[in-house]
């Protein structure tokens, strides 16, 4: 009897659209409101920032011993699409709503990363930086769907 599943769903997309609700709801609600549970939250999406920004999305293709087909080859089982491409695509559809076609990923992925340690500390957000994350996040769960 097998311990594992063969093909395990991913739920990355649906977590991190749930994390960009929140994240969005956090920002609207930043009025000097001390943000209860919501440490997972924005450290999720902090990191999926940061896997944005160096474009560091990577897929394990390796299943261990019991994937071998031939001796000494690992080959990978399920043939799925990469979990990354639906979120990346999201991402580059949000920055481009909330942003515009000429800023930089880097320089959205700053701003955005500044609202959230903003956040965090429980910091004023200028008007301009709210506006943006908020439509960031608002476009990044739209497009995860």
């Amino acid at each position: 009897m097998s311990i594992m599943s063969v093909s395990r769903p991913d739920a990355s997309t649906t977590m991190y659209k749930h994390f960009a609700s929140l994240v969005s709801g956090y920002v609207d609600a930043q009025a000097n409101q001390p943000l209860a549970d919501a440490e997972i939250p924005i450290e999720s999406i902090f990191k999926l920032l940061e896997m944005y920004r160096y474009d560091a999305f990577k897929d394990e293709t390796r299943r261990g011993a019991l994937a071998l087909r031939t001796a000494g080859a690992l080959t990978r089982i399920n043939k799925a699409p990469p979990w990354h491409t639906p979120i990346l695509e999201a991402l580059n559809s949000a920055k481009a709503n909330a942003f515009g076609a000429d800023i930089s990923t880097e320089q959205a992925v700053l701003e955005l990363e500044q609202v959230l340690k903003n956040l965090v500390a429980n910091q004023t957000l200028e008007q301009v930086h709210k506006d943006h994350a908020r439509n960031f996040f608002n476009r990044l769960g739209e497009a995860l769907a």
